[in-house]
């Protein structure tokens, strides 16, 4: 009883949240109790503000250019604890304390680029050239380009949960590495996530959609869950 009681606040507060203009909804349930509980929100997408991708694929701008989608096919390569490469395309990067470009387990590049931490102005172009403007200069700097790799069997990838990245089987076939835009890869779009892509590896986590779709809607797509 107390689950359906859980799940049903929570499409009260879903359909609200809708009425708000909120479109997306991750639902999970926290580590200190059983309860689930709406972690993130998504304003609703404005007609002016969408972006598509060349296989159409609705983007959002972030404001953060290292927010950073890869339009076609790729995958960043990042550098494991072990030594290992792992594989995303999960373009969330940011710099950690020492400057270096990071993904959001905290893995760098494996190019292994560096941003001074004084910057003014930071880019990445649609080839991948991380550059930045520090004070008192009038140009851009090259600190780097990101490379991408292509599997020949991109299916037979392995997901690791507690690494939170993909890696090489013999199914896979070895990583082809280049540059963005170069041999079958991808251009690079800086700026730019997947809009209503919000993901969560944690067990138990409800993603529930409101893409203009009458509240009552909702309910049910949660309702389902009370079953």
């Amino acid at each position: 009883m107390q689950q359906k009681r859980d799940y049903l606040l929570i499409a009260v507060l879903v359909v609200a949240l809708g009425q708000m203009g909120f479109n997306q909804f991750l639902v999970m349930k926290t580590l200190s109790s059983s309860s689930p509980t709406v972690i993130q929100l998504q304003p609703s997408l404005n007609a002016k503000d969408a972006v598509l991708s060349s296989d159409g694929r609705e983007l959002r701008s972030t404001g953060n250019p290292l927010d950073l989608f890869i339009d076609g096919n790729g995958y960043f390569v990042v550098d494991l604890p072990d030594g290992t490469q792992g594989y995303t395309q999960d373009g969330r990067f940011h710099t950690d304390r020492e400057g270096k470009i990071v993904d959001r387990n905290g893995y760098p590049f494996s190019q292994s680029i560096s941003v001074p931490m004084d910057y003014v102005n930071l880019m990445v172009d649609a080839n991948g050239v991380v550059a930045v403007r520090q004070p008192g200069s009038r140009v851009m700097a090259n600190l780097g380009q990101i490379l991408l790799v292509r599997f020949m069997n991109p299916d037979g990838l392995r997901k690791s949960a507690s690494l939170g990245v993909l890696l090489e089987t013999e199914e896979s076939g070895e990583p082809i590495a280049s540059y963005p835009g170069d041999a079958g890869l991808g251009n690079i779009m800086s700026g730019y996530v997947q809009w209503a892509s919000a993901e969560s590896d944690e067990p138990g986590a409800i993603i529930v959609t409101r893409s203009g779709i009458p509240g009552t809607k909702v309910f049910d797509a949660v309702g389902r869950r009370l079953k």
